[in-house]
């Protein structure tokens, strides 16, 4: 194997290694984007039309033709607000969104510390790839936060021994 070939595979295998750690590994890809050119009457007929939508929708993405990201509307501005009403005129958190090959850490405690349900995901051209639930985001910074040797609660006896067994 020659000098260059060992270095590539090196190069490879170590830049695989932070994937593990990505945002976009923790993503949900089922969400309810629409065009920032519609109304509030539109987006609730394009709602109401779609069974297969989860009944806990909490966020519609917005974006433009390109696709790119724009914001978010709650669904509790789309049902007060007047159906002729265009819905890039509710649109909000347009810098509320992380990057999918982020650090999945530093989005969860950003959605954490936010008012948002949802953290939408973009990939480098802008496009939403996804969402980070709250709950999902609370997940990781649990699983971070069971390596400081303070989280852990000493096992009970029957618990030990029942390790002990297995």
């Amino acid at each position: 194997m020659t000098t260059f070939r060992h270095h590539r595979i090196i190069d490879v295998k170590s830049a695989r290694l932070p994937a593990v750690q990505a945002l976009q590994s923790h993503i949900k890809r089922e969400f309810f984007s629409v065009s920032m050119h519609l109304t509030v009457g539109e987006v609730i007929t394009m709602l109401r039309a779609n069974p297969g939508l989860p009944t806990a929708l909490h966020m519609v993405v917005l974006i433009n033709d390109k696709g790119e990201y724009q914001g978010l509307v709650t669904m509790a501005q789309l049902i007060t607000a007047c159906t002729s009403q265009p819905v890039a005129e509710l649109c909000q958190g347009e810098t509320h969104f992380a990057s999918a090959l982020g650090d999945a850490h530093s989005a969860a405690r950003h959605l954490c510390q936010s008012v948002w349900p949802v953290l939408p995901v973009l990939d480098s051209c802008h496009r939403v790839m996804g969402v980070l639930e709250l709950p999902r985001a609370r997940a990781i910074l649990r699983l971070d936060g069971t390596q400081q040797p303070s989280s852990a609660k000493p096992a009970k006896g029957w618990q030990r021994l029942i390790r002990f067994w297995k």
